[in-house]
C-alpha cells in the first residue's frame, strides 16, 4: 500500500503536498490500518512537525513485530525513531529503551 502511494506520485510526476499525502496514507491505512510500512511512512510524515502523532505512526509499526520477518531492518528505524522522539520530548530513560530495542533487532537480524 505504501509503495502504491509513492508509485502514484511518481507516476504523475507530481510532489505532493503534505495534506495531500495525509490523505493517501489515511485511506491506505482504512484498507489496512495494520500495514506496516504506511504507518512507519506516516510516522516520517509527521516527524518534522506533530510529534505525538509521528510517535503514533512508529509505534503502531512496530506493534506488527511478530507478524512479519521481512520488515526486521524497518523496526530498527522505527524504534530508533521513537527513541528519538522520546528524547526531544526530554523522556531520556523511554528514549534509551526504545533505542535498545533498535539495537537488539538489529542484532538479531539474520540477513547480516
Amino acid at each position: 500500500m505504501a509503495y502504491c502511494v509513492k508509485f502514484r506520485a511518481a507516476a504523475a510526476q507530481l510532489t505532493p503536498s503534505y495534506s495531500e499525502l495525509l490523505l493517501l496514507y489515511d485511506r491506505a491505512l482504512s484498507i489496512d490500518p495494520n500495514n506496516v510500512e504506511t504507518n512507519f511512512n506516516v510516522g516520517l510524515l509527521h516527524l518534522p512537525s506533530d510529534l505525538d502523532a509521528s510517535l503514533e505512526g512508529f509505534k503502531k509499526s512496530v506493534a506488527c513485530l511478530d507478524m512479519l520477518s521481512t520488515y526486521r531492518a524497518q523496526f530498527a528505524k522505527a524504534y530508533c525513531n521513537i527513541g528519538m522522539i522520546y528524547d526531544k520530548k526530554g523522556d531520556v530513560s523511554e528514549a534509551a529503551r526504545y533505542y535498545e530495542q533498535a539495537k537488539n533487532v538489529c542484532e538479531e537480524d539474520p540477513s547480516k
